[in-house]
């Protein structure tokens, strides 16, 4: 979706000093080179070996073959008597990484395994289509297998950088140097085909990790924001923070507050077809407040629903507050009148799961089964994530065909000038250059409050901050104008009151204490 690119800048607000440190990408070395990104082998042509997903192409020569890389390696190339070695590494590439120091590293990791090492050529190169790229050529002794003369090309392209590794003994290398120099030559980078064929207009892509905590992923006790392409709730926010309806078409309350009576949507489905039903949300909500479910977000966010915290302290087997007037029609009874409680229900706590989905195994959530307007369609770890729009989706099929998320795949800002994602952030120290007008990429910035605010919180039960007056003094002190400005570059608002801009609460008028050092002086002599 090249025409909808974003660069976004977060507004934070900063109440008081508390930053974080930046921690640039420098490149692994374990082993000669460091550590990729597992990728699939792809299909070879004759004498060709071409990689779809990250747009390398290498071709090799008569009579040499290949096998699968290991221990990091992506393919290797071997020569007819297997006595010189090449092989391809990928990794992601910084944002400060040349291809030179790159090579440098490499020659570090190398030193730690090679005695006797002897630089023999060492500069800028070129590879396939002329891309620039830098090799160094040097000789080593291992203490095992005697002496080698080794070659290491190294290029850069959208956010990754490419290693050709070759290796043999001095006097084979230069047998094959011929063969070796073609090889390496033929290398060529190009804009990788989306996988499985997506059309590049057709997918929104996205830059991305992933978590080993399996929890993350779960609706029930995920801490973040949950994954909305796949699940749903009752209720949601529209882009402004407003409540809508979502699963839940309508719904009434009594007159007390305490009795919420929700109408499911007709037309509301799982992704395999089946309609969503009073009892799905039932069994959603006790299977996350069950205790043997671990979450740590249900009180918070269902705790209000009668029998909640009974279930959840294991007094319970069900939560009473919940009752399935009929297939479409969801009872719920919270303890007290709460104007908050739909706000609660848009978290993922208050999401709906299928339960045959969710009882195939620990890691149901990867074939998930799901009511949003994505459907999952592949995940392969550490690599991509990939959606397709649900076109039965309740609220109508979503404009966009597919959602992409590349998985650990490079530097956001250097993919997003290549053209490989759509969107990423930059941070505070890249402002100067995306606001500066001679820029040609400043107009693509979008600007806007993050809904978080900095603070710094001060112990009350501990002298000298159980005084009031020094508490006073410290907020008094500090000048959260001149902080934004020197620290982030002016990317954050100098915050007077809990909540950012945006965030229900927001109060504009609100002042707060604002920055007087002569007051401040004052109240720690009082």
């Amino acid at each position: 979706m090249r025409n909808n690119r974003l660069l976004i800048i977060s507004l934070i607000l900063i109440m008081a000093t508390l930053a974080c440190q930046y921690t640039g990408n420098a490149p692994a070395v374990p082993g000669p080179i460091g550590t990729v990104q597992p990728v699939a082998t792809g299909t070879s042509a004759s004498n060709d070996y071409y990689n779809a997903d990250y747009g390398v192409r290498i071709h090799y020569p008569d009579g040499w073959t290949t096998k699968p890389g290991e221990s990091g390696y992506t393919i290797v190339f071997m020569s007819p008597h297997q006595d010189v070695y090449s092989s391809l590494w990928i990794q992601a590439a910084g944002d400060s990484d040349t291809p030179q120091s790159l090579i440098a590293a490499t020659r570090t990791g190398f030193a730690g395994t090679y005695t006797n090492m002897q630089v023999l050529q060492d500069t800028t190169s070129k590879i396939g289509g002329g891309l620039a790229a830098w090799t160094t050529v040097f000789t080593g002794t291992s203490s095992k297998n005697g002496d080698y003369k080794f070659n290491v090309t190294a290029a850069i392209y959208g956010g990754q950088a490419f290693f050709l590794v070759s290796s043999a003994s001095p006097q084979s290398y230069d047998r094959l140097a011929g063969d070796l120099n073609t090889l390496i030559g033929s290398m060529t980078l190009e804009t990788p085909a989306l996988f499985g064929g997506i059309p590049r207009d057709q997918a929104l892509i996205y830059e991305g990790g992933e978590s080993t905590d399996l929890s993350e992923y779960d609706p029930a006790t995920t801490h973040g924001s949950g994954d909305k392409l796949i699940f749903s709730g009752l209720v949601a926010f529209d882009p402004k923070l407003n409540l809508v309806p979502d699963l839940a078409e309508s719904w009434d309350v009594s007159s007390d507050g305490t009795q919420y009576t929700f109408h499911l949507r007709r037309n509301a489905r799982f992704h395999d077809g089946r309609s969503v039903t009073a009892q799905d949300f039932i069994y959603s909500w006790e299977r996350t407040a069950d205790p043997k479910n671990q979450s740590d977000t249900v009180l918070t966010y269902l705790g209000d629903i009668v029998g909640v915290r009974e279930m959840n302290s294991g007094k319970a087997d069900h939560i009473s507050g919940l009752k399935a007037i009929d297939d479409h029609t969801l009872q719920v009874t919270i303890d007290a009148p709460k104007p908050y409680f739909l706000l609660k229900l848009t978290y993922p706590t208050g999401f709906v799961v299928d339960k045959a989905n969710v009882e195939t195994g620990k890691e149901w959530f990867r074939t998930p089964n799901g009511t949003g307007p994505y459907k999952l369609t592949r995940w392969d770890s550490f690599k991509v994530m990939i959606y397709e729009r649900n076109p039965d989706y309740y609220l109508g099929p979503p404009a966009i065909p597919y959602v992409i998320i590349r998985l650990y795949s490079g530097e956001g800002l250097r993919q997003y000038e290549t053209g490989d994602i759509d969107i990423t952030g930059i941070s505070s120290f890249d402002v100067p250059r995306f606001t500066d007008p001679k820029e040609p990429m400043s107009k693509e910035v979008v600007k806007g409050p993050g809904l978080c605010t900095s603070y710094i919180v001060l112990d009350i039960s501990q002298p000298p901050f159980d005084d009031l007056k020094v508490r006073q003094a410290f907020a008094l002190a500090f000048d959260r104008q001149q902080y934004v400005q020197s620290v982030t570059n002016g990317v954050s608002l100098p915050a007077q009151g809990l909540y950012p801009p945006g965030l229900p609460g927001y109060d504009p008028t609100f002042k707060g204490l604002s920055f007087d050092p002569a007051r401040a002086r004052q109240l720690l002599k009082e």
